[in-house]
Formats: structure tokens, sequence, C-alpha cells
């Protein structure tokens, strides 16, 4: 998870050595400390250091009877103030790390994602998993902004109306402006791929599963808002996005370097999303 450091302001931080040093940072001087003892020889540890509002770095572990400390993750957080009702859910040892998977009936929705606050259910009675409500966030190390679908509502007066304007000499022109400044692709291929009637032209939003993580989505959302975040080690500029999403609502948090556009309302954002979040 490594590369997910990313969203959270640590782009550098790309080998496990790197990993060791903040570990040590961690250990010598954490913001919180949680520390539960579920019999002599299982001792759990989970210490905080924060990186900026809300983020961070967490530390989980185990203690020896000698308080040695043996360390079995060090991932990146957000704590996330969004929060949604759960109809259904259960948790799932992987490895030591905890998943809750999830069932969202009013809109016919399954997800998965890493509970950050593993130590206070540990032991949880899985007959009493039902109406729970939970704080989801997604951590994206990449994504662009693209169009909203055209229904009648413009971002700025008659931007997407084709009786008043040119649609790729408007968007030509806009792009001048800094609105689609950090498009990789050619102005060319730009303009054709938002002109042309494709598969972002019919679907508004989607939540799909990554094959390869139980945890990892690819989003596509609606941007109800934004915020600008900094991490106060790095002070690298990070985006905390809200999406609407196939019925939900969803945060997403990803670094400025690793977003394609300019974010505002009335946009959609297109990426992935490390899902993490905690048990209410």
């Amino acid at each position: 998870m490594y590369h997910f450091f990313r969203s959270i302001g640590f782009s550098r931080i790309i080998a496990e050595s790197q990993q060791k040093i903040l570990s040590e940072r961690i250990l010598d001087n954490p913001d919180y400390r949680y520390i539960m003892s579920k019999n002599v020889n299982h001792i759990f540890i989970d210490f905080y250091k924060e990186f900026g509002e809300n983020m961070g770095v967490s530390l989980k572990g185990t203690m020896t009877e000698k308080d040695d400390i043996i360390i079995q993750n060090i991932k990146p957080y957000f704590f996330s103030n969004n929060i949604l009702d759960i109809h259904k859910i259960s948790i799932e040892d992987v490895d030591g790390d905890y998943l809750a998977q999830c069932q969202k009936s009013d809109c016919n929705l399954k997800f998965n994602f890493y509970i950050q606050n593993k130590l206070d259910h540990i032991g949880i009675d899985k007959n009493k998993m039902n109406d729970f409500k939970v704080n989801i966030v997604g951590l994206s190390k990449g994504g662009k902004i693209i169009l909203p679908l055209n229904k009648g509502q413009h971002l700025t007066g008659d931007l997407y109306d084709p009786k008043a304007f040119n649609f790729k000499a408007n968007i030509a022109n806009r792009s001048k402006d800094g609105l689609f400044p950090k498009f990789k692709e050619s102005k060319e291929s730009t303009l054709n791929r938002l002109s042309n009637k494709n598969f972002l032209s019919l679907v508004e939003t989607y939540f799909l599963p990554c094959k390869h993580s139980k945890t990892n989505y690819f989003v596509l959302g609606n941007i109800e808002s934004h915020k600008i975040l900094r991490n106060s080690e790095t002070n690298e500029k990070l985006y905390l996005l809200k999406l609407s999403v196939t019925g939900i609502n969803l945060e997403v948090c990803i670094n400025a370097k690793d977003l394609y556009g300019i974010p505002m309302p009335g946009m959609r954002f297109m990426g992935n999303a490390w899902l993490q979040g905690k048990l209410l």
C-alpha cells in the first residue's frame, strides 16, 4: 500500500526503507496511542502520527512481554466525517487486517473497506452487526476531472450549449484559461475525446471493484464540493473531493500531483480509490 502514501502528501515514500524511517518516527513520538490486551500473550498496539488535518500515518502491531514492538503494518489514513448508514455488515480478518463487507440495501450497493479502528472491534459479536453507521473515505493515487453529462445544467452560462458556442472552440479557449491545464494528451486528441459521444457521455457515475484488491474501486462521481489540504511535513497540496456516486456520498483524498484537471462543483471525478473507514 506504499503508493497510497501519495494520497496524503508523501509522494516520495517509494521503498520499504523509507517506510522504516517513518515507522521509527511514529514509535518515538506518536500523537495517539491505543493499546489493548486480549491476554498476556496478545497485546495489540495502534499508534497514530498526524501530518495534516484529519490525516496521517498509522502503525499497527503487537507488544511482547519485554515491551518490544513487532510492527505488523504502517499505512496512511484519513479520518472522514462522512457518515453512511449500513444495513448489513460482516468483518473478515485478512492477514491481520480487518475488512468490513457492507451492504447498503436502499441503493443496492455492496462494498468492502479497510477498518481503521480495528482494536475497537476485536472479538465483536457477529450476530449484532446490522444497522451500523460508518465513516468512509477513499484514498486515490490517480484520477482526472471530466465534463458532466449535458442535462441542461451549465457551469457558466452557455458553456455547453451548442447553439450558442462552437464546442471545440470553446473548450480550446477554456484550455488557454487554465480550466484543463493538466491533460497529458495533445490538444487535438483531448478535443476529439471530449466532443465525441462515448461511454462517459452515457454513464453518469459508477462504482466498480478492482479484481486485484477487495478494498480498491474504480470511481466515477459527480463533484459536489472540494477542499484544499496540505501535508504539514512535505507541504504537498491535496484535494478532498466530496462526490455523489451511485446513490452514496463519498469523500476522496488525492494528491494534486496525481489529479489531471481542476476540480469544481458540477464536474466529475474519474479515478481509483482505496476505501478505509471506521465502524461507529
